[in-house]
């Protein structure tokens, strides 16, 4: 059996184990500068979790985590590089970041009744439909002159009488 595995059969170790990755994740992705090459590397070792933990999951919930994935992946674009809501160090979404939310996201699948996460799936796309139409308002919301284009001062676009 896998050490995820192992992690993941019993839910105090498990949430032990997130406990202590997920900060000593953002310490080493922080803290020791990471290429991007090198980020790959850990994010190679967060899908191996989340993906050690698919075969666990009972069909229902593996559904549930393989629509939330990209969900999050969504949510991530549109937040940080739709909204401008924050910015990435690096001005990219760290390729761990994503698996990482799956794992917060599996976190929450052992203790919550399969109903919950429904709701809260429905939640999720809600508010992902929600930024969607910020973004899309955002983009479409510009005003009639932003800057003068060089023919603004050849002639006025104003009718003689204004």
């Amino acid at each position: 059996m896998s050490p995820v595995r192992w992690l993941w059969r019993v839910p105090h170790r498990w949430f032990i184990a997130v406990a202590c990755a997920i900060p000593l994740g953002c310490a080493i992705d922080t803290q020791l500068t990471l290429t991007e090459p090198q980020q790959w590397m850990l994010a190679a070792a967060v899908w191996f979790v989340v993906l050690a933990v698919l075969p666990e999951l009972p069909r229902d919930r593996r559904l549930v985590l393989l629509c939330f994935l990209p969900l999050i992946f969504l949510a991530e674009l549109l937040l940080s590089h739709g909204l401008g809501w924050y910015v990435y160090r690096l001005e990219n979404i760290p390729p761990w970041i994503i698996p990482a939310h799956g794992i917060v996201f599996l976190t929450a699948l052992l203790i919550l009744p399969v109903q919950g996460v429904f709701v809260v799936m429905g939640l999720a796309a809600a508010s992902a439909a929600l930024a969607a139409a910020a973004v899309g308002a955002r983009a479409t919301a510009c005003p009639l002159y932003t800057s003068p284009s060089p023919r603004d001062r050849t002639r006025s676009r104003m009718p003689s009488s204004a």
